[in-house]
């Protein structure tokens, strides 16, 4: 467990040390048969990441030749690396579970951040390939986990359930016939406010010159200062570190 947390630091850090030695040596991209600039972006993409998967919205504003300003927001999963999937072969058709999970969490990053192109596409089919770095609040929407849970029936060859939020001190594994329905809890749920950093590198391969198609791959940090136990008998988690790659296109205009 030691090793895999050394390597997300690691990850983490290599690509803003890059950040500061790099120079960009793009040539200047003729995006319209006019020779004019455009001045927009907008685009939908997919995020995977160490933790989990999410979406993600991104408006972009030129600001000259190699630099762009990014207004974003994104909503990811937050898996603790110790969920394991169960189901109780006590129970005929039990339910698949996550044994002592206490929240499932998710950030919500309304971002702002710059983007600078590295090399530009002297032609339509080349590579373009810049960095990027944005930073924002992390929204951590905490969502209690409910399980069903068996009681005591009347009835020793019937077996009852009740809908409950888990409990690591009262309920053991014996007696969780599965996870509760997603709404279940929704009530009880908390957000609490934190900040995230993110830094990547995006590689835009489109051949047409008012469209976006790109991948990106990166690193990403939440910090929530008061910290956030997700996982019964482990401690609170206080930064969330991740690499992450995304996939996604959209549209160029003028305004």
């Amino acid at each position: 467990m030691i090793i895999k947390v050394n390597l997300k630091i690691l990850f983490f850090i290599l690509p803003l040390l890059f950040l500061f030695f790099t120079e960009g040596n793009a040539q200047v991209e003729d995006n319209s048969a006019e020779g004019l600039y455009f001045t927009k972006e907008n685009s939908f993409g997919l995020v995977a990441h160490t933790s989990g998967w999410g979406l993600e919205y991104r408006s972009i504003t030129n600001k000259g030749a190699f630099k762009k300003r990014i207004k974003s927001l994104e909503l990811v999963s937050l898996r603790h690396p110790k969920e394991i999937r169960v189901k109780n072969a006590g129970f005929r058709n039990s339910k698949g579970f996550v044994y002592g999970k206490l929240y499932n969490v998710w950030a919500v990053r309304p971002g702002f951040g710059f983007q600078k192109v590295l090399y530009g596409k002297e032609i339509k089919s080349a590579l373009q390939i810049s960095r990027i770095f944005s930073i924002g609040p992390s929204l951590f929407f905490c969502k209690p986990v409910y399980l069903e849970i068996s009681v005591i029936s009347n009835d020793p060859n019937f077996n009852e359930f009740a809908t409950v939020r888990y409990d690591p001190e009262e309920h053991s594994i014996n007696e969780i016939y599965g996870k509760a329905p997603f709404l279940a809890g929704l009530e009880k749920s908390v957000i609490l406010p934190g900040i995230f950093l993110k830094w990547a590198y995006q590689f835009d391969f489109t051949q047409e010159s008012d469209r976006i198609k790109y991948l990106e791959i990166g690193s990403c940090i939440d910090i929530q200062p008061l910290g956030i136990q997700q996982m019964a008998f482990n401690k609170r988690q206080f930064a969330f570190v991740n690499l992450y790659l995304s996939f996604a296109f959209g549209k160029k205009m003028y305004q």
